[in-house]
């Protein structure tokens, strides 16, 4: 190619041994590498030039796998390139081993030769696109091949001993006819070729002469001419002629006025309404869109890693549907766990490879790869909590395992090991919400692989799963429930997070070899497979399992990332959807399904007289009766034992139906009686009935008697006879083989139900401390036939934490229904009462300190502060006639008697006006009185506790007490010289009574009381002591 600088032409060349693609000039200066094993780059066998478009292309056949599973595999592809190295995209996958490459860039043309199992030369546009095989028959070895004035030059070596031997064969591509160059010459393995005018140029390797080869020319007009050996070298290779003419430097009209706002290639006029392709490259996340023209970054996609790359598919049904390569690795590169974090745009994944393990992330824009953090053991799975930002991946090393996480913002410092001693750990998947972590182990020491489970912090370790396992290689969460694929089994089992409710989803085993990895989203469950490398989809509404990726290498794990609803700008809204029945949604399509008891025929929904059919009993592993075999209820993925015709059960047990009874077909359903005037004839197991009457016909279900009448007609010639019945044909009665139909009784089609509901129940739900509002959560989850769970609806607001009541001042019943309605409109509901109530007491934050009053007046005014409260709702506060909640006390003092000690008190009431819950403040109030000096009072200091709480049950109707109850305890003490020492310590609790409803009132401890002899000689006197306690109660 010409060097517009140096007027130089540029060489282009691949080393096989070191994986790697080359440019110098002619030369000799400047070389450089333009590709390596870095950018996946394994053996290059062709190269070819778009010297219009500047591009290169190149075959890659990547470096060979070998897998724990004894398969092998590598990428295989064509690709094409800049000449700077940019704008790199693979065009042409699942090539078994492609070798020889050559363009036709003015008609747009890519050819390629592929010398595998099934030898080939194909054809294909210069996107890769359309491809045709031109010769597929006759070849053992294609090797090089070249394009010349419209004739097609190749080389076959015969190296697999396919045919009598090595060969030159010519296409001509305007008849595409195939012809053998006759050599006079035997030649012996040819590989490179090319042409010029008439002369053919060709490399041959004569390995009995010390592995030297040759390059030869041949003059196509003399065909009884010897093949000239012009060079001799070391088994040459590829061969390109070139002259120093310069190529075309006029600008390529048809692309450079195309719309295309990255890549263009020229497409034949002949095969394609447009003379042009656009094109994305690879490295990336840009697809083409529908307008054919504009790279948009898709909304919506799925990512898989594949060996050494990872790959992309855009699931937006207004952008391209082919694969597209994110991320080249190295040649040897093993990559194996992906996940997407959407909230930053970023790609984690891990590498295997000896001497590279290591978990890699970058932004899905640019794809350049970073590590995140080095470790010196395999990475088979990562999982991403992108609420709290931490990334966890199972690791092993010599069979043994651990799992370990790492906080995104901080990275590999804030590596930290959970788990340890694992046995040959492989998927794992985390409940952010939940705080759980499933994994699974192969077991390869104990021979026992299992599923666990465990808090995120790696404590409460659970074994979920330990039968019908062998390889578990993938687990996923849907719905609350675990998946888990076994890539050894080919099966997928779903579970509980406890483990319980096993199921396998048996409508996929037959179709599965060795699954790794899972993903679902909705209705679909997507899947990889190893031994048929691709990625399936399965719609889980109609079963139809089809291949959504092909030509992959070795696909491990993928991740969907599609937080659209399917069914937004679905093509079942589009004038597309031909379906006369269900529409159901999926990418870049839709699938077309019936109502229960329908099944489809050719895209139209007919009704089925029986809707239960009979299906490989395989899918019912539990085993079915003597008289019942396994059916699926059409068209659901439905199957359950079903009593064959003439036997009533639920399938897993079947009885006879009695004499005059019939069940005409196979179903759960139970024995009929016969119609009236019917019978089975004293036969059990009948599938009909028979009307007794040899003159009657069962008619729409009933017995119609025929009646013939003859009436004769006096003539004078002759008698006629006229035969008249009771209906308007005569018929004859019915056998024994005739039976009721029942295609007009509408099929009993499962109703969805709920798993846990609380229904009919009245839930009493307590304030927390310091909340005036209460969390429900919702345990219960409404199933459908399929055993997929269904949206649900309520008459109050939910959200995944649950139901959330506020107080309302009230502790009213308040009504809760749950409805959800499947896809066939068939509704089911979940009705309870909730109760909200408020058993957190009132707290004080302050009360007053006990009072002690010295006087000598009758009477003395007393005040002090109000006391101060809270509660979790409403400490509510007013006067007398509002309800007081506080009592402010400003109160006289009569001091009647020596020693009157009055107890007050202060009331908290919480905001309900059904339950009420008081708080006592309690202080003293002592007067002593000055007029008796000479007598000396000594009490006890007074503390006092908070009272015991309690509750105040709702009164029939509202009603308020107020009352005082006084205590007076007369004690009379004569006068002695002696000191008297008296204590009257007091635990008074009493219980009053009110409609049935029971109160305690308080607790008290009165203080012990010294009497000394004083100055009055034998002069009686009274202790009282009034012990007040003034209670409210708003019920």
């Amino acid at each position: 190619m010409w060097h517009p600088e140096r007027h130089l032409f540029v060489v282009y060349w691949s080393d096989v041994s070191e994986y790697a693609i080359y440019t110098t000039w002619l030369d000799g200066t400047n070389r450089n590498v333009l590709l390596n094993a870095t950018h996946g780059i394994g053996i290059v066998d062709g190269l070819a030039i778009d010297w219009i478009q500047r591009r290169l292309y190149f075959t890659n056949l990547g470096l060979t796998f070998h897998s724990v599973d004894g398969s092998a595999c590598a990428s295989h592809t064509v690709e094409m390139v800049a000449l700077d190295g940019r704008m790199r995209r693979t065009i042409v996958s699942d090539i078994e081993k492609p070798r020889g490459l050559d363009l036709d860039p003015y008609n747009g043309y890519l050819y390629f030769t592929d010398w595998g199992s099934e030898p080939k030369v194909v054809r294909t546009l210069l996107d890769g696109t359309e491809a045709e095989i031109l010769k597929d028959e006759g070849l053992s070895s294609p090797n090089g091949l070249t394009v010349n004035n419209g004739q097609l030059y190749l080389t076959d070596s015969n190296y697999n001993n396919k045919t009598s031997a090595a060969q030159i064969l010519v296409f001509s591509t305007a008849t595409n006819e195939w012809k053998q160059i006759n050599l006079v010459e035997n030649i012996k393995i040819p590989m490179g070729i090319a042409v010029h005018d008439d002369i053919l140029y060709y490399t041959d390797w004569f390995v009995e002469n010390d592995g030297y080869g040759f390059i030869l020319l041949y003059n196509l007009q003399k065909p009884k001419s010897e093949p000239l050996a012009i060079l001799v070298g070391e088994r040459p290779t590829g061969l390109h002629y070139s002259t120093r003419e310069l190529a075309s430097t006029v600008p390529d009209a048809t692309c450079d006025n195309a719309a295309c706002t990255d890549e263009c290639v020229r497409t034949p006029m002949v095969e394609s309404s447009e003379p042009f392709h656009c094109l994305c490259p690879d490295i990336g996340n840009w697809i083409l869109s529908s307008d054919k023209a504009t790279c948009t970054e898709p909304q919506n996609f799925l990512i898989v890693a594949d060996l050494n790359a990872i790959k992309m598919k855009g699931l937006d049904n207004n952008l391209d549907s082919k694969i597209h390569t994110l991320h080249y690795g190295h040649a040897d590169s093993n990559f194996v766990a992906v996940v997407y974090s959407h909230e930053d745009k970023t790609l984690f994944w891990s590498d295997l490879h000896d001497g590279r393990q290591a978990v890699l992330h970058s932004d899905i824009e640019s794809v350049n790869a970073q590590v995140l953090m080095n470790v010196n053991y395999s990475i088979d799975c990562l999982a991403l909590d992108e609420k709290h930002q931490k990334i966890y991946w199972t690791g092993y090393n010599n069979e043994t395992g651990l799992i370990a996480e790492v906080t995104l913002k901080r990275g590999a410092s804030s590596y930290k090991e959970l788990l340890l001693n694992l046995d040959s750990p492989r998927a794992i998947t985390i409940h952010p919400d939940k705080k759980f972590i499933f994994w699974t182990e192969y077991g390869l020491k104990s021979g026992k692989p299992a599923i666990y489970r465990a808090h995120l912090t790696g404590r409460h370790h659970k074994t979920l799963m330990t039968k019908k396992l062998h390889w578990p290689n993938s687990l996923v969460i849907h719905q609350d429930e675990l998946y888990v694929a076994d890539g050894f089994y080919g099966r997928i089992y779903t579970m509980d997070f406890k483990g319980e409710n096993q199921r396998e989803l048996l409508y996929l085993s037959s179709t599965m070899d060795h699954i790794f990895g899972l993903q679902i989203h909705e209705h679909l469950l997507f899947y990889s497979r190893w031994y048929l490398p691709s990625i399936h989809m399965v719609d889980m509404i109609t079963g139809k399992d089809e291949i959504f990726i092909d030509h992959l290498t070795r696909p491990t794990a993928i991740f969907v990332h599609h937080p659209a609803n399917l069914s937004e700008n679905s093509l079942c809204n589009t004038e597309k959807n031909t379906c006369s029945g269900i529409c159901v949604p999926v990418p870049h399509d839709y699938h077309c399904t019936c109502e229960p008891g329908y099944q489809l025929e050719d895209d139209v929904c007919v009704e089925m007289t029986n809707p239960w059919q009979l299906t490989d009993d395989a899918l019912c592993p539990d085993g079915c009766h003597t008289h019942a075999y396994c059916a699926r209820h059409m068209p659901l993925l439905y199957y359950e034992c079903v009593c064959v015709a003439g036997f009533e059960g639920n399938g897993k047990f079947c009885k006879v139906c009695p004499k005059d009874t019939y069940k005409p077909e196979h179903g759960n359903g139970t024995c009929i009686p016969c119609p009236e005037g019917s019978g089975t004839q004293n036969t059990l197991a009948a599938k009909g009935c028979v009307c007794k009457s040899l003159t009657a016909e069962m008619i729409d279900g009933v017995c119609k008697e025929t009646i013939t009448t003859t009436t004769t007609e006096p003539t004078t010639t002759s008698t006629s006879t006229t035969t008249i019945a009771t209906t308007t044909t005569t018929i004859k009665p019915t056998t024994a083989e005739r039976i009721v139909s029942t295609r007009n009784q509408k099929a009993n089609i499962g109703l969805p139900y709920f798993t846990d509901c609380p229904e009919g129940t009245t839930i009493r739900l307590s304030l927390p401390p310091q909340a005036n509002a209460v969390h429900l959560p919702i345990t219960w989850t409404a199933i459908d036939h399929l055993g997929n769970r269904i949206l649900l609806e309520s008459n109050v607001p939910f959200n995944k934490d649950g139901l959330t009541f506020n107080w309302t001042d009230q502790s009213a019943t308040q009504k809760v229904i749950f409805t959800a309605i499947d896809r066939w409109n068939q509704e089911i509901a979940c009705k309870f009462n909730v109760i909200v109530e408020d058993k957190e007491a009132p707290q004080f934050t302050y009360c007053p300190h006990n009072i002690v009053i010295k006087t000598d007046q009758y009477t003395e005014r007393v005040l002090w502060p109000q006391p101060i409260a809270e509660d979790n709702t409403e400490i509510r506060e007013g006067n007398e006639n509002e309800t007081i909640l506080f009592l402010q006390s400003v109160i006289h003092v009569h001091f009647i008697y020596p020693f009157p000690i009055y107890l007050s008190l202060s009331l908290s009431l919480s905001s309900s006006l059904k339950v009420a819950y008081y708080l006592l403040c309690i202080f003293c109030i002592l007067s002593l009185s000055l007029s008796l000096l000479p007598l000396f009072f000594f009490l006890t200091p007074l503390t006092y506790t908070p009272l015991p709480l309690f509750s105040i049950s709702p009164l029939p109707t509202p009603l308020t007490i107020s009352f005082i109850f006084s205590l007076f305890l007369l004690l009379s003490i004569p006068f002695t010289s002696t000191l008297l020492s008296i204590n009257f310590p007091f635990a008074i609790s009493f219980t009053f009574t009110v409609s049935s409803f029971h109160y305690l009132f308080c607790v008290l401890s009165s203080p012990s009381v010294f009497i000394f002899r004083g100055l009055y000689s034998f002069f009686p006197f009274y202790d009282y002591l009034s012990f007040f306690c003034h209670y409210l109660f708003s019920p």
